[in-house]
C-alpha cells in the first residue's frame, strides 16, 4: 500500500466510526473487503507544515477536505524503526475530528493521551481509537471542534500515547499556520 492510499484509507476509514457513533450501522455493515481507494488531491499550498487534502468518494461522492500535519519528532514503529506521526484534523459529511496516525497499534476502542498546548498544563484523557487501532482521537462533532479550535489557538502540541502492547511514545507538533489551517476546516462544516 502506497503512503498516499495510506492516508486515503486513514482518512475515509473515519465514516466508519463517525456511522457507528450516529447510529448509522454496525462495523460488520460498513466494514469493507481490500483498501479504501479514493481520490487525493492537493489543492492548496501548505500553510507552515500542514497541507490540505480532499478526498471524494468513488461511490458516494461525498467529499472530505483534511489538513494533515507531520510531526516535528519520530517516534518508534512496530518493528523499532523512527517513523513521524500525522495529525488530521477533517471536515466530513459535516462533522468535525482531530485525530492523530500512529505508527503501531495503540488498542481498541479507546486509548490514554497525555498532550500539552504551548507551556500550559498537562492533560490526560480517554480517547477513542480507529477501528484499526493506530490512530486515536476525538471524532465526535462535538469534541472534535474543541480539539481543533484549541489546536488553532496555539503554537506546539506535545502528546504522550500508551499503546496497549508497547511503552509509552511521545511526539511533538509545530502548529505554524495552524489559525488558518482550522479556520478554513472550520468554514467547511458551518
Amino acid at each position: 500500500m502506497t503512503k498516499n492510499s495510506k492516508r486515503a484509507a486513514m482518512l475515509a476509514g473515519g465514516a466508519m466510526l463517525l456511522a457507528i457513533s450516529a447510529g448509522h450501522g454496525s462495523a460488520q455493515e460498513a466494514a469493507t473487503e481490500g483498501p479504501v481507494e479514493a481520490e487525493a488531491s492537493a489543492t492548496d499550498p501548505a500553510i507552515g507544515g500542514w497541507r490540505f487534502e480532499e478526498i471524494v468518494s468513488p461511490l458516494e461522492g461525498t467529499r472530505t477536505l483534511a489538513a494533515v500535519l507531520t510531526s516535528s519528532t519520530e517516534v518508534a514503529n512496530i518493528g523499532g524503526a523512527p517513523e513521524p506521526v500525522e495529525l488530521f484534523i477533517r471536515c466530513q459529511d459535516g462533522s468535525l475530528s482531530a485525530f492523530m496516525g500512529w505508527p503501531l497499534y495503540l488498542g481498541l476502542n479507546r486509548g490514554r493521551v497525555s498532550y500539552r498546548f504551548d507551556s500550559g498544563e498537562v492533560r490526560t484523557e480517554t480517547w477513542q481509537t480507529s477501528t484499526t487501532g493506530t490512530a486515536i482521537g476525538r471524532f465526535d462533532d462535538r469534541q472534535g471542534r474543541a480539539l481543533i479550535e484549541q489546536i488553532g489557538r496555539s503554537r506546539q502540541l506535545a502528546v504522550r500515547v500508551l499503546p496497549q502492547y508497547f511503552d509509552p511514545r511521545e511526539t511533538v507538533f509545530d502548529l505554524t499556520g495552524s489559525a488558518e489551517v482550522t479556520a478554513r476546516i472550520l468554514d467547511a462544516c458551518s
